[in-house]
């Protein structure tokens, strides 16, 4: 009798180290398309990364306003340099002139 309980509980160790064979797999097989995910991911990024211009520090722009406004200055910069420049125009208001 004793013999065969004995029996019984080695055969449902036996199951479940097979079923933790299994989940240790699927574990791994999981870490390792997270892993090529994140890897394609990142690749993708950089295809579809665009150009960037860096400065052009030669060009001189000449500016010559009285009384003009943040905001006006701003855009008369961006048309002699064609460099866009973006700006929050309620920060702009918040500029007080001395």
């Amino acid at each position: 009798m004793l013999l065969k309980g004995a029996i019984i509980i080695r055969k449902k160790f036996s199951k479940m180290a097979n079923n933790n064979l299994v989940t240790d797999k699927i574990y791994f097989f999981m870490k390792c398309s997270f892993l090529l995910i994140a890897v394609n991911l990142t690749f993708i990024g950089v295809l579809f990364a665009s150009s960037v211009r860096s400065q052009n520090l030669n060009q001189k722009i000449k500016l010559k306003l009285e009384n003009a406004s943040v905001e006006n200055c701003l855009s008369t910069i961006e048309k002699q340099s064609n460099i866009q420049i973006n700006a929050q125009v309620s920060l702009l208001n918040k500029i007080t002139k001395k």
